[in-house]
């Protein structure tokens, strides 16, 4: 695959943002209204 990759996942998902965290992907942007915001996600 090209890189960079992007990915959103609910802000919420704190599961999720420490997986993808301790697999090299940052956060970006969290963006949505609120209740229904999402971290925007890249790994290069």
């Amino acid at each position: 695959m090209n890189k960079p990759l992007t990915l959103k996942f609910v802000s919420e998902n704190q599961k999720a943002i420490n997986f993808y965290a301790n697999n090299g992907w940052k956060k970006v942007v969290e963006e949505g209204s609120p209740g229904e915001k999402y971290w925007v996600m890249v790994y290069e």
